[in-house]
């Protein structure tokens, strides 16, 4: 499954403050990944709270896949805008 990039700004954003651009410029994986184990070790009070009243995060919608469907239209309006495919 690939990494949602936005989610993950959006958690740093969240907890932090920072902004998408400070996060963009200032944040890699390795510093993500050890604020997110120390989140998990150290639960910001919003978490605890969710938590303790029994919220949970609303699972956003699976985005649809590209399947062989979408491929066959997207190489048909390729080819009516004058490209080849070889």
């Amino acid at each position: 499954m690939p990494v949602d990039w936005d989610a993950v700004y959006c958690l740093l954003i969240e907890r932090t403050g920072w902004t998408w651009d400070y996060v963009d410029h200032h944040m890699d994986l390795p510093r993500f990944l050890a604020l997110d184990a120390h989140w998990r070790r150290h639960p910001p009070l919003r978490d605890m709270v969710q938590a303790y009243l029994g919220i949970k995060p609303a699972q956003p919608p699976n985005p649809p896949g590209n399947d062989q469907t979408d491929l066959d239209a997207f190489i048909e309006l390729f080819r009516a805008a004058g490209g080849s495919i070889a």
